[in-house]
């Protein structure tokens, strides 16, 4: 069922093109959708910068290199002003060449987090709803002692708390020390290069490295590291 409201359909369309690019092969993809401060919003970013319990929490760090769309922006989307008419397909193609970096590092399979989502996405068209695990400043209940996800729905004004909730996501279980694969440690005084495996797939895809790729270097390795 469509939408009437169009923070509803505009907040679905973005869900649904997280979806779409699951069907492209960007499974490692997360969302996190929250109200700030007044405004619904949906974090998008690789599953490795999400708390492992509960998959839906995006950590701090997690936030410098999401993509975040608000509610605010209205049909500009991610503030793009060539999208107004775009659907869930359009947007996620346009998500792939403008975010090349959260592309590649989504890049990979997770099919329990696709069939969350597809099932999430059909039991939000039953009516005028929209994920929330928080909103800032207002919710007492820290979004990590989730037992369930809220269903916001929109009253006569606004979007609101309503009684209808959903199973929370599958955690995210993926390694992140130098066992994951994504990591290369040069032998040179500890000096070393962290690579995403995931940008062989975009390039195999697009023929092409991202144009963002960041490379980090440091002294002294996250995991080796005493504090």
């Amino acid at each position: 069922m469509k939408s009437n409201f169009p923070v509803i359909r505009r907040g679905q369309r973005v869900i649904r093109m997280v979806s779409e690019l699951h069907k492209m092969g960007y499974q490692r993809l997360r969302v996190m959708p929250y109200v700030h401060p007044l405004a619904w919003r949906l974090a998008i970013a690789p599953a490795h910068c999400f708390d492992p319990d509960p998959g839906i929490v995006l950590r701090e760090e997690g936030f410098r290199d999401a993509a975040v769309y608000s509610s605010a922006s209205g049909s500009s989307y991610f503030d793009w002003d060539d999208v107004a008419n775009d659907d869930a397909i359009q947007l996620a193609e346009k998500f792939v060449l403008r975010f090349p970096h959260l592309a590649a590092e989504g890049s990979g399979r997770n099919w329990a987090y696709t069939g969350w989502l597809a099932e999430l996405l059909s039991v939000l068209r039953t009516g005028d709803y929209l994920p929330v695990i928080f909103q800032s400043e207002y919710m007492d209940l820290a979004a990590q002692d989730l037992r369930s996800l809220p269903l916001w729905v929109h009253g006569e004004h606004a979007v609101s708390p309503s009684e209808r909730d959903f199973v929370l996501p599958p955690g995210v279980d993926e390694p992140r020390g130098p066992e994951s694969g994504c990591e290369l440690v040069l032998s040179d005084g500890g000096v070393y290069v962290r690579l995403l495996a995931a940008v062989a797939g975009f390039e195999r895809k697009h023929g092409h490295w991202p144009s963002r790729l960041q490379a980090t270097l440091t002294r002294s390795p996250p995991w080796q590291r005493k504090y």
